[in-house]
């Protein structure tokens, strides 16, 4: 993953805990307190901070995960194919090209948006159909009745920052042609991102080469109705580069055809987890040595407004505890003399699916947190099993955010 940037959480958990009781034999009587009950004791405070900081990772570019090609020399209906792998929230496109200017409509399938209809003269038309996928996704379209061949390619795009496909994604002006050297037009997003570009070519008769796709473009897919002069051709380049604009060059055919070229631009996610948490504070009240205390596991809650998927982790920021004699951070949990361990739960019973609070090597709380979903955790301290002082301890305790 490229520059990461963390999004992290900080909860301020305050916890009080009353350190062991000693006889006066052990102590000088001028240092204790003689309570009513005959009894020397210190009074301990410990201080949980769970408190708040954001952290996000820089994405990858958005990737074409599969490809799929239909080649239909029926006429007007056909049944489109579908790349494989196809998951919720993938963003699929289908670039097709037909042989005349009839329009092409669909005619089955859901959600499905045209965001391209240009045609050249009576030889050739293009069209460009997206959708978030919803999962088992079709498509099937229709020329009007003119009954000639069309040719497509399906794609599968993952890591895409693509919630509108009218407005998210950023098209050319679709330029045409007769040569043997489609020429895609500039598309200009105007933020430079870290985008996908792709080119599309949508071109008459048959005239494949071996190496379509423009300079420093590599090769999606390509799809021929046939081989005739009825026929038709689809050719589909990609490139991933951080810019603003972009302007792909020269595709290539084996002769010279009417052609439309159109280049599209496919942002990245918006990785910014946002994430917030209430309570920010939570007092243990006393405890003794060797004690475990603890939260509810929905005491605290996490309000993810993320847009992306999320993975959370959950530590403690320094290996001590601060204040007086510091106490040993246990990252097993285990507890021993000015040795004290966290646990956390999310929403579950304690002693079930409970998750170590480490300072190395920090556990997932929630790994692949789907975005926009909440969710609510507790905190149990396994105190030390003695203490050498009664000053106040206080550590740390970080929930961190990244993009999925």
């Amino acid at each position: 993953m490229r520059g990461s940037v963390v999004k992290r959480l900080l909860i301020i958990v305050p916890v009080v805990v009353l350190g062991l009781t000693l006889v006066s034999l052990f102590m000088p009587a001028q240092r204790v307190s003689i309570e009513g009950v005959g009894k020397l004791s210190f009074e301990t405070t410990v201080t949980l901070s769970v408190g708040s900081e954001v952290a996000y990772a820089s994405p990858d570019f958005p990737a074409i995960g599969s490809s799929a090609t239909t080649a239909d020399t029926s006429g007007n209906a056909v049944t489109v194919i579908m790349p494989s792998g196809i998951v919720a929230g993938n963003l699929l496109i289908a670039f097709v090209s037909h042989d005349t200017n009839a329009t092409i409509t669909q005619s089955g399938g859901t959600d499905w948006t045209r965001i391209v209809l240009v045609a050249n003269g009576s030889a050739v038309q293009m069209a460009v159909f997206a959708k978030v996928a919803a999962g088992g996704d079709t498509l099937a379209l229709t020329d009007g009745g003119d009954n000639q061949d069309t040719a497509i390619v399906t794609v599968r795009i993952t890591g895409h920052g693509v919630s509108d496909v009218s407005t998210d994604i950023t098209l050319g002006t679709a330029a045409t042609g007769t040569t043997n050297a489609p020429n895609p037009p500039v598309s200009n997003p105007g933020t430079s991102k870290d985008y996908l570009w792709i080119e599309f070519a949508a071109s008459d008769d048959d005239d494949n080469t071996a190496t379509y796709w423009s300079t420093n473009y590599s090769a999606v897919a390509q799809a021929e109705s046939a081989q005739s002069f009825s026929s038709c051709m689809a050719s589909v380049g990609q490139r991933s580069l951080a810019a603003s604009s972009e302007d792909p060059g020269n595709m290539a055919l084996a002769a010279s055809e009417e052609w439309i070229a159109q280049t599209l631009a496919i942002p990245p996610v918006a990785a910014e987890p946002s994430i917030t948490v209430d309570p920010t504070s939570y007092g243990f009240g006393t405890v003794s040595a060797s004690s475990t205390t603890s939260t509810t596991t929905v005491y605290f809650t996490i309000d993810n407004t993320s847009t992306i998927l999320t993975d959370h982790t959950i530590s403690v920021t320094t290996s001590t505890w601060s204040g007086g004699v510091g106490w040993t951070h246990s990252d097993t949990a285990t507890a021993g003399a000015d040795t004290a361990g966290l646990l956390a739960n999310k929403g579950g019973d304690w002693g079930t699916g409970d998750i170590i609070v480490k300072y190395d090597t920090p556990n997932y709380i929630y790994d692949n947190c789907p975005a926009n979903t909440g969710y609510s955790f507790g905190l149990k301290l396994l105190a030390p099993t003695s203490f050498s002082d009664g000053a106040q301890k206080q550590i740390i305790v970080r929930i961190t955010a990244v993009a999925g």
